[in-house]
C-alpha cells in the first residue's frame, strides 16, 4: 500500500493508506479509548468508545480506514458525553465486589469509569440470573461480563480455535424511553449487552492457552489457580522471557514472599502459549554453597574429556562451556544442537548470514509454507501468527508439507492446503518448492546447470482436448473443440501429490506478494541436510522468499552460535542434565549425590536467551537460588582466565558482555539490556549480521532416501510433545494438563483396534518404552502416531535414534 499523510489532533502522521485509524493512533502514541479492540485483530464495534470525528463525520476508529489528507479529532464535547454514557451503561448492575475481585487494581472498567468521570448512575434495569461457566483454566462469571467480545476475538483471530461466541440470554430489555433520552451509541451498547453472554461452543476441549483470560478487561474471566488468591497490586512483577520453546516470548512473573502466583503478558503486544503461562509451577532445586561439593565437581571436571549438555541453558552458560573447551580441550556434546549447527553452517556458507524470516514477517505474509515441522507442537505461538495472517490479510494462504496432517492448522481458513510426504522425501519436497518458485526470481543469482536442467525436465504441460456440444435455435447440434493446458510437476507426481492441488498451490505462489517458509527440525537430521539447506538459501536469494529455520528446542540457536560442538563424545563425560559419569542437575526434583551436583534452572538465573527471531533477550530469575553455578566451576578450573584478570569472580550475568561478536552478539551488559527493555520499550537486540553477497549456488540433484517401513504389529512414530509441553520442566508443572504418551488420530486408533487410556509397550532395536494411548482429534493420519519425548532429552530417548524424530516400533498392549 502507498504512504499517505493524515492529521490526528493537528499532528501530521505518515501511514499506509487503508490502515485502521485506531491502529495508526496507537503506533504514534495517540490515545483513543477502546475496550473491545485487540491490536492486529478484526474490529467488533462492541464498545463504540473509539468514536472520533474524521473530516467532520462521526466514525469508529477501530473500523474506519485512513485516506490521504484525512483530518481526525479524537475528543469533542459531544464525544466525551457519549463515552461517559457508555461507561455508565457498563456500570449498570455491575457487582460491587472490587475489594476481592481478581482484576481489581488493573480493571479497565475501573480505569475508564474514572477517566470518563462517571460519578453517578442515571440508568437502571432489573438484574437477572446468569449462570457461571468454566472451560480450560477459565472461570467465567457472567455477572461481571460487559460482553466486549475481546475473548471471542482472541480465540478466533489469534489462537485460531473460535471456541467462544456470544450466546442469547433471557433478560429484560432497557426501557424504550431511554432510547429518546440517552445518547444513541450508549443505548445500542446497553441493548446488545442485555441480550448476550459469552458461551463456549467448541467441538474440542479447551487447551492450556489462557489467552481469553489474559485479554479480559474486567474480572469476568479469571484463572482457576489464581481465584481469590491475591490482590493484583500486592504482586511484584519480574519482566523476563519464556524459555520453554525457541521463541522466547516476553512475560512477567508475578509473586510475593518468594512465591510466583501467576504469569502475565502484555496482551496487546504478544501472546503466550500454555507453557509460557502455566509452565512455571514446578518443583525446582534449592541448594547451599558447600565448598566440598564444589571441590568434588571440580575434580570430576579435571578427570573428564567431554561435557554433554542440553539446549535448556542460557547464552552465558553456553559461553562458559565454550571457554572450557578452548582452554581445557573438552568435547562439547549436544547432538540435537550439533545437527542444527551443521545445517546453519551450510546455510551461512552459501548465504553469508542467518535466515531472514521472523515472527513479524509471518504476520505480514499472504503465503505461508511450513515444511519439516509440526508447528502446533514445536512453537505454538507460530500457529497463532499464521492464523492471524490468514484472518487479517485478504486472500492469504497456508500450505503445510508434513507426514502428519494437523487439522488445527488446515481448518483455520478455507485457503489452506496440506501435502503428505514420507520420511526421506524431504529433499524432493525442497526441490519441488524451488521448481515452483523459480519463476518468481527477483535477481540474477543462478543455480548450477545440473539442477536447472533437472528442474526443467521434471515438469510438463499436459494438453487435453475438450469437446463442447451446443444446440442452436433450429435444433442443430454443433461441436466446439478446445485445448486445455494443465501444469504437471513430475517431482510432485513422484511424491504422490495431487496434480490439481499442486496447480492451486502454484497459482497461490504466483499471486503472493510476500512468502514465508517455516522450515523445521525434521530436516536437520536427514542424510541430505546440506543440499536442503542450500535449496532454502536459493529460495531466499533468488525468489525473495523469507525462510525461518526453527531451532529444535530451547536455546538451541544460542548454543549453535556460541559453542563449537562435537559429533561424538569421549570416554569420561560430565552430563549437564544428561547422562554422564558426573552430573550437573537442574531438572525438577533432582537430588545431590556423590556423582551429582545441583545447578540453577533457567528460571533461577540472570542471563540471556537467543530467540528464533535472532533476538537476544534478557532472563531474570522467577525463583531464588543460593547454590553454585557454572561460573563457580569455571573459576576453579581456569582461574584468571575465567576471572578475566579481575580480583573477584565473575557471576553468570557478567558473561553477557563477553558473548562472541563474530556470531552477532553485542558487547552489552545484562543491566544495559534490561534497561533497554524497561525504559526504551526495546526488547533486547537483534543479532548483527553481514549483508548477503551475490554468488551462484551449487545444488545436488535429489536422490531417493531409505524410508521407514513398518511390518505387521509395528507402528510409524513421529516425535513431538503435546501442545504446550516441551521438556522435563514443563511436564513437572502441575498447572499444565496435557500428558506424555502416544497420540493417535481417532481413525488410526480405531483401525488398530486400540482404546484411549490403554497402557502400551513400544519396542525396537534401540530400546523399549511403556506409555499411555491418547487421542488427538486434530491429527489426521493412519500411518503415524505422535510420541512424546516427555522427560527424555531427544538424543537419550529409548525409541528414537540420536536426534531423529522418526522411528518404527513394535506396539503391544499391557
Amino acid at each position: 500500500m502507498s504512504k499517505i499523510t493524515i492529521h490526528i489532533d493537528n499532528q501530521a502522521i505518515e501511514c499506509e493508506e487503508g490502515a485502521y485509524i485506531l491502529q495508526v493512533a496507537r503506533e504514534n502514541n495517540i490515545f483513543i479509548p477502546a475496550i473491545c479492540y485487540l491490536t492486529q485483530c478484526s474490529p467488533t464495534l462492541a464498545c463504540k468508545l473509539c468514536m472520533v470525528e474524521a473530516d467532520g463525520k462521526r466514525v469508529y476508529s477501530c473500523n474506519a480506514k485512513t485516506k490521504n489528507g484525512m483530518k481526525i479529532i479524537t475528543n469533542t464535547e459531544e464525544i466525551e458525553t457519549e463515552r461517559r454514557a457508555i461507561m455508565s451503561v457498563y456500570d449498570i448492575n455491575h457487582p460491587l465486589e472490587c475489594g476481592v475481585c481478581d482484576k481489581s487494581g488493573e480493571c479497565e472498567l475501573q480505569n475508564y469509569s474514572l477517566m470518563m468521570g462517571v460519578s453517578h448512575q442515571e440508568y437502571a434495569i432489573k438484574d437477572s440470573y446468569k449462570k457461571r461457566d468454566s472451560w480450560g483454566h477459565a472461570l467465567y462469571d457472567p455477572n461481571l461480563c460487559i460482553v466486549c467480545e475481546r475473548c471471542i476475538t482472541a480465540c478466533k483471530d489469534r489462537v485460531g480455535n473460535a471456541y467462544l461466541k456470544t450466546i442469547k440470554r433471557d433478560a429484560d430489555a432497557p426501557d424504550k424511553s431511554y432510547k429518546e433520552t440517552m445518547p444513541k451509541d450508549a443505548f445500542g451498547v446497553w441493548n446488545k449487552m442485555s441480550k448476550s453472554l459469552i458461551g463456549f461452543v467448541g467441538n474440542g476441549s479447551c487447551e492450556d492457552c489462557g489467552e481469553c483470560i489474559s485479554v479480559c478487561p474486567v474480572g469476568a474471566l479469571g484463572e482457576d489457580h489464581f481465584h481469590y488468591v491475591s490482590n493484583a497490586w500486592e504482586l511484584e512483577k519480574i519482566p523476563s522471557s519464556c524459555v520453554h520453546c525457541p521463541l522466547g516470548c516476553a512475560l512477567s512473573y508475578e509473586g510475593k514472599h518468594g512465591k510466583v502466583y501467576r504469569v502475565t503478558n502484555d496482551w496487546n503486544q504478544n501472546s503466550l502459549c500454555g507453557a509460557g503461562r502455566y509452565g512455571y509451577n514446578m518443583p525446582l532445586n534449592e541448594s547451599n554453597r558447600n565448598p566440598l561439593k564444589l571441590q568434588e565437581a571440580t575434580k570430576a571436571f579435571e578427570e573428564a574429556d567431554t561435557i554433554s549438555f542440553t539446549n535448556f541453558i542460557t547464552n552465558e552458560e553456553a559461553y562458559i562451556l565454550q571457554l572450557l573447551k578452548q582452554y581445557r580441550g573438552y568435547k562439547l556434546y549436544n547432538p540435537t544442537a550439533y545437527m542444527f549447527q551443521q545445517f546453519l553452517k551450510t546455510f551461512k556458507t552459501a548465504y553469508h548470514r542467518l535466515y531472514d524470516g521472523d515472527l513479524k514477517g509471518i504476520e505480514q505474509s499472504d503465503c505461508i509454507i511450513t515444511f519439516g515441522t509440526s508447528v502446533r507442537h514445536d512453537v505454538p505461538i507460530l500457529k497463532y501468527s499464521i492464523n492471524n495472517a490468514l484472518k487479517m490479510i485478504k486472500g492469504a494462504t497456508l500450505t503445510t508439507f508434513h507426514p502428519l496432517k494437523d487439522t488445527a492448522l488446515t481448518e483455520m481458513a478455507k485457503t489452506t492446503q496440506h501435502f503428505n510426504y514420507k520420511q526421506g522425501e524431504e529433499e524432493k519436497v525442497a526441490c519441488l518448492l524451488l521448481q515452483l518458485l523459480i519463476p518468481k526470481a527477483e535477481n540474477s543469482l543462478t543455480v548450477n546447470t545440473e539442477i536447472e536442467s533437472y528442474l526443467q525436465a521434471q515438469q510438463r504441460i499436459n494438453k487435453k482436448e475438450k469437446i463442447t456440444s451446443t444446440t442452436d435455435e433450429k435444433g442443430e447440434t454443433k461441436e466446439t473443440k478446445e485445448t486445455i493446458e494443465s501444469y504437471e510437476s513430475l517431482i510432485a507426481t513422484s511424491l504422490g501429490l495431487d496434480t490439481q492441488q499442486i496447480e492451486v498451490f502454484k497459482a497461490n505462489l504466483t499471486k503472493a506478494n510476500r512468502i514465508t517458509i517455516i522450515a523445521g527440525s525434521d530436516l536437520y537430521a536427514t542424510k541430505q541436510h546440506e543440499n536442503i539447506a542450500k535449496i532454502l538459501v536459493a529460495l531466499e536469494c533468488i525468489t525473495g522468499v523469507q525462510v525461518i529455520l526453527l531451532p529444535p528446542e530451547g536455546n538451541a540457536l544460542g548454543v549453535a552460535l556460541i559453542c563449537d560442538l562435537d559429533a561424538e563424545k569421549g570416554h569420561n563425560s560430565i552430563g549437564y542434565n544428561k547422562e554422564g559419569d558426573y552430573q550437573l542437575l537442574s531438572l525438577p526434583n533432582s537430588q545431590e549425590t556423590k556423582t551429582a551436583m545441583l545447578m540453577p534452572s533457567m528460571w533461577q538465573q540472570f542471563g540471556t536467551f537467543t530467540t528464533l527471531n535472532k533476538e537476544v533477550v534478557p532472563l531474570l530469575p522467577a525463583f531464588d537460588y543460593c547454590g553454585y553455578d557454572l561460573s563457580d566451576i569455571v573459576a576453579n578450573l581456569l582461574g584468571t582466565v575465567a576471572l578475566k584478570y579481575r580480583n573477584e569472580k565473575n557471576s553468570l550475568e557478567d558473561y553477557t558482555a563477553l558473548l562472541p561478536q563474530k556470531s552477532g552478539y553485542r558487547q552489552i551488559t545484562l543491566q544495559e539490556l534490561v534497561r533497554l527493555t524497561t525504559y526504551h520499550h526495546q526488547r533486547g537486540y537483534i543479532l548483527e549480521q553481514a549483508r548477503a553477497t551475490d554468488s551462484n549456488i551449487a545444488l545436488d540433484v535429489p536422490i531417493d532416501s531409505a524410508l521407514n517401513h513398518q511390518s505387521e504389529g509395528e507402528i510409524l512414530l513421529y516425535g513431538c510433545d503435546p501442545e504446550s509441553q516441551f521438556s522435563a520442566w514443563s511436564y513437572a508443572s502441575d498447572l499444565l494438563r496435557s500428558k506424555d504418551g502416544l497420540y493417535l488420530s481417532p481413525s488410526y486408533l480405531e483401525k488398530l483396534g486400540l482404546k484411549e487410556g490403554s497402557r502400551i509397550k513400544l519396542s525396537n532395536h534401540r530400546g523399549c518404552l511403556e506409555t499411555t494411548l491418547y487421542v488427538d482429534k486434530k491429527l489426521e493420519s493412519e500411518e503415524y502416531g505422535a510420541l512424546s519425548f516427555a522427560s527424555y532429552m531427544r538424543d537419550e530417548h529409548p525409541i528414537f535414534e540420536k536426534s531423529s524424530r522418526f522411528a518404527v516400533a513394535k506396539i503391544e498392549m499391557l
